[in-house]
């Protein structure tokens, strides 16, 4: 969560520019907004990679599961496992291209 920390300061100096806890005539500038929207990316991409890897632990238990299902509750787990496991090659590749 390190982008979460980086981006409290501009946050702040955002969001009191224009609440009077900073110079009131001085809006946050263009460059400014720029930094901060490419730092809640970040921040929402890591968690988004949070919760991939969260599902994915989980898939072995899941599967467990799937022994004592019906047929219809053993195709679901099975598309939610392909899912998973297509979201977590996707989140793992797109942490290497970085």
């Amino acid at each position: 969560m390190a982008p979460l920390r980086r981006c409290w300061p501009l946050l702040l100096a955002v969001l009191l520019s224009g609440c009077g806890g900073g110079d009131p005539g001085a809006p946050a500038d263009a460059a400014q907004l720029r930094a901060l929207h490419a730092l809640m990316v970040e921040i929402r991409a890591d968690l988004a990679a949070a919760r991939v890897a969260e599902a994915h632990a989980g898939l072995p238990a899941l599967r467990r599961l799937g022994h004592g299902l019906t047929a219809s509750q053993q195709r679901s787990v099975e598309r939610l496992t392909a899912l998973v496991e297509t979201e977590w090659r996707c989140a793992r590749q797109w942490r290497c291209d970085d």
